[in-house]
């Protein structure tokens, strides 16, 4: 094989010398005024040009390979083809290299461009150079996918011959891959039963081999395409520490997801899959992102989809992302923009309907989870939030009471390196003798985790400003001074934005 590859590259060079010394001779003839040797030379130079063409062109040729692999004619073969979408392909050809390095297989040959299996009937493309794509799948972790490449494979006792075509810019990013089916398979084999076989057990084995698998992958729909996008991205992460909510709300949250997943196969053995529908819903900033977070962290060999765009072509490729890859997480944010109650003027009931399609498409064997969010669960649509087959369990986030603000406070006026330790030491909270976090607490009535963070990071900020030493002291007079500035001076919208009621609440 190394000698023929050899003589390939050669190729142009070999007959460059064959033409030359064609011509040379043939010249050299005629000025010696010897016309019949120099009609015999002519003959045998485009005799010599005759044969090497056709010796290259069967030595070099994809033909014989095929032929000599599958042990019987070309003309006897049998072709399918499938269009399928640039991620699956990509899925399919990771597939083929694992199934080549655990099974015996010959060298890995590329196919010219222009050329498909199917032409092998009629003609014998040249053997190509295989075209390697370098594609960052998490952050640095790299892999290299073959764009051109034919692959002979055994499968079992079958054998079969496979090209994967990756047609308009297989790769508009590194990262990113379209579901455009404008992709096309092709498989070669014995007999048409065979090859249908074949063909869905390469399509099988490549969910298992799928780029996307275990990974974040976000969803997105550009701008006036009927397409979709899929870009893997950092996995959410969020440790218990974090979170400050009522036990019952983060006990159920942990039973109903993670207790799910962790036992996930003995509910199966009783005709019961994973499949669930999740609701969360309260006030701004009340920790229901924090928690999907924490969640998420805990699901690792789960693939996680979240919708970028809340389209319908966006959903629907979510959705078939999540059959494909399970066991899923599919994440929708803030579901009130969406299923807003039909009669309402402005529901998007395209959207909406693709959603509760979907939602009820999932079989009862999936393995697939659903969290919906809201902070509006009073325009919800009933036909989403009130049927079980939906949603099984809605999960109120509450505002925090006076205990839990004070446990925030202290959260969030803690050092990083002092997380560890309990809650509340101290001598880690940025030397706070000069702060009453209890008042605080008391004075932050109906007020959100979200706005209590900032109130923490705007009085930090103020105390940094205030001296260049590595003890920050934040004291009563500086958090007065940042909550001015976020309910006064940042006026209603702030507060709302924020999750805080009003100014006359702290006495501002």
């Amino acid at each position: 094989m190394r000698t023929i590859k050899r003589l390939r590259a050669a190729n142009g060079v070999i007959w460059l010398v064959i033409i030359f010394l064609g011509c040379a001779i043939t010249l050299s003839q005629v000025i010696l005024d010897r016309d019949k040797s120099a009609l015999i030379f002519a003959f045998l130079s485009v005799c010599g040009w005759t044969f090497w063409y056709c010796f290259s062109t069967w030595l070099f040729g994809m033909r014989r390979h095929v032929a000599r692999f599958m042990q019987r004619p070309i003309a006897d073969l049998t072709f399918v083809d499938k269009h399928i979408s640039m991620n699956r392909l990509a899925d399919v050809v990771r597939a083929m290299q694992e199934h080549c390095e655990e099974s015996p297989s010959q060298p890995l040959l590329a196919m010219a461009a222009g050329f498909d299996l199917k032409s092998l009937r009629v003609s014998n493309p040249t053997i190509d150079d295989v075209a390697w794509r370098t594609v960052d799948i998490d952050g640095g972790k790299l892999i290299n996918i073959p764009e051109n490449a034919v692959f002979f494979l055994h499968i079992g006792d079958q054998k079969c011959i496979v090209k994967a075509t990756f047609e308009n810019n297989a790769f508009d990013e590194e990262e990113e891959y379209s579901n455009r089916k404008v992709n096309p398979l092709q498989l070669c084999a014995d007999t048409i039963e065979q090859a249908n076989s074949l063909m869905q057990w390469l399509l099988a084995r490549s969910s298992q081999a799928s780029i996307f698998r275990g990974h974040a992958v976000q969803v997105h729909a550009p701008f006036g395409s009927k397409s979709t996008t899929v870009r893997i991205v950092d996995r959410p992460t969020a440790t218990r520490g974090e979170l400050v909510l009522p036990d019952e709300v983060l006990s159920l949250a942990e039973t109903l997801l993670l207790t799910r997943a962790k036992h996930r196969h003995r509910l199966a053995g009783f005709g019961h899959s994973s499949r669930l529908g999740l609701l969360f819903y309260g006030p701004p900033g009340t920790g229901k992102t924090l928690v999907t977070k924490y969640l998420l962290s805990k699901l690792v060999d789960h693939t996680v989809i979240v919708p970028t765009d809340l389209e319908p072509e966006t959903l629907r490729e979510c959705f078939r992302l999540a059959a494909y890859l399970e066991p899923t997480v599919v994440i929708v944010e803030d579901v009130d923009l969406l299923a807003t109650n039909r009669t309402q003027a402005n529901g998007r009931l395209e959207g909406l309907q693709e959603l509760m399609n979907e939602m009820d498409g999932l079989s009862s064997s999936s393995d697939t989870m659903v969290i919906l969010s809201t902070n509006r669960p009073d325009v919800l649509e009933p036909a989403l939030a009130s049927r079980p087959g939906r949603v099984s369990q809605a999960i109120e986030f509450p505002l925090p009471d006076q205990q839990a603000r004070l446990r925030l406070l202290e959260l969030f006026l803690t050092p990083a390196h002092a997380k560890e330790l309990a809650a509340g030491d101290a001598s880690e909270l940025v030397h706070s003798a000069a702060l009453d976090l209890s008042s605080w607490a008391a004075r932050t009535d109906r007020a959100s985790p979200a706005f209590l963070q900032e109130l923490c990071k705007r009085a930090l900020l103020l105390a940094c400003n205030e001296t260049d030493s590595d003890a920050i002291v934040v004291t009563d007079q500086i958090m007065r001074e940042a909550i001015h500035q976020l309910v006064v001076t940042g006026g209603k919208l702030n507060t709302n934005v924020l999750g805080f009621p009003d100014a006359e609440s702290v006495g501002t």
